[in-house]
C-alpha cells in the first residue's frame, strides 16, 4: 500500500459529491475542500483513475481536473499541516485487516 495526495477541481456538484463519497469510503481523509490524503492499493488507485476518466468524459467536465500525487515516506515526514486536527501517522499507517 502506498500513500497519495488527491486533488481535484470539479465544477459539477453531482460529480464532486461522487468523488468525495468514493474517497471517504476508501479511507481517504479530507484535509481541505478539494484535497484528500490516504493510503491505498495499486488496484484501488486504478479504479479511482477509471472513475476520474469516466467523469472527465461528461460535457460538464470541460474545465475539471484531477491530480493523484504519490507520496513516499520522506515526503510524508516533511508534510506540515497547520491548524488541522489530523494525525498523518494514523492516516498513513499500515492497516492490518483480517477477514473471517
Amino acid at each position: 500500500m502506498k500513500s497519495y495526495l488527491v486533488l481535484y477541481d470539479i465544477t459539477d456538484n453531482k460529480s464532486r459529491n461522487l468523488v468525495v463519497k468514493q474517497l471517504k469510503k476508501s479511507g481517504f481523509y479530507r484535509i481541505q475542500k478539494s484535497v484528500f490524503i490516504g493510503t491505498t492499493t495499486a488496484s484501488y488507485l486504478q479504479d479511482l483513475e477509471a472513475l476520474f476518466e469516466s467523469l472527465l468524459q461528461t460535457e460538464e467536465a470541460e474545465f475539471d481536473s484531477y491530480i493523484i500525487l504519490p507520496l513516499n515516506e520522506l515526503s510524508l515526514k516533511q508534510i506540515r499541516i497547520l491548524n488541522l486536527k489530523i494525525d498523518l501517522d494514523k492516516i498513513t499507517a499500515r492497516k492490518i485487516v483480517i477477514f473471517v
